[in-house]
């Protein structure tokens, strides 16, 4: 008897254990995997300020174009108002004559700068020609003059051409003392009279 009752709580126990099953483990939230809808961010995502939420830098071309070009041409407008100044200067301060001391056809030192500064002209325009007027005070005969106004102009037609201006383009006159810039008989209007005046043309 003892072994029959034996026998049925052994049989019970592999029964229940049988029904029973093992114990089932309840994923933990670490082991979780978070599914997200396409077009949607988690909060986690949202608060870490990951990268999608980042501000793209902006690219203006146009913007960025029209304002170089504004800058080249303001540049380029102050370039010419310089360029205008230098010109307005160069007028003021080589004015287109040399002057001679009294019975000389000498250039000296200042009227050399004069004379170099249109034979550079000349030399950056080729189509232009230039005109060479001797003059003289009122003393002397007017033979002697227009020789004297003759040699002054041929003084200065030596430097333009030692300067690279081609002879051709060179034109020699002589006014001798019949043209005074002041019509004095003084030493400063003699002084302005004694002179070689430049024209230029095409």
């Amino acid at each position: 008897m003892k072994t029959l009752n034996l026998i049925f709580a052994f049989s019970l126990v592999t029964l229940l254990s049988a029904c029973g099953g093992g114990a089932q483990t309840q994923p933990s939230d670490d082991d979780a995997t978070a599914i997200t809808p396409e077009g949607q961010m988690d909060e986690n995502t949202i608060d870490k300020g990951n990268a999608p939420f980042e501000k793209a830098p902006v690219e203006v071309i146009g913007a960025v174009d029209e304002a170089a070009q504004n800058s080249a041409l303001e540049a380029q407008s102050l370039t010419d108002e310089e360029i205008r100044k230098q010109q307005d200067m160069a007028a003021k301060t080589f004015r287109p004559v040399v002057y001679f001391g009294y019975d000389q056809s000498a250039i000296d030192e200042q009227n050399m700068a004069t004379i170099v500064h249109y034979a550079e002209y000349l030399n950056q325009n080729l189509a232009e020609k230039i005109t060479l007027t001797g003059h003289t005070d009122a003393r002397g005969t007017p033979e002697y003059n227009l020789a004297l106004g003759e040699k002054r102009a041929k003084s200065v037609k030596e430097i333009f051409m030692l300067y690279g201006v081609n002879e051709s383009r060179i034109s020699l006159v002589t006014m001798g003392e019949e043209m005074p810039v002041i019509d004095e008989q003084t030493e400063e209007a003699w002084a302005q009279n004694r002179r070689v005046e430049f024209s230029i043309s095409q």
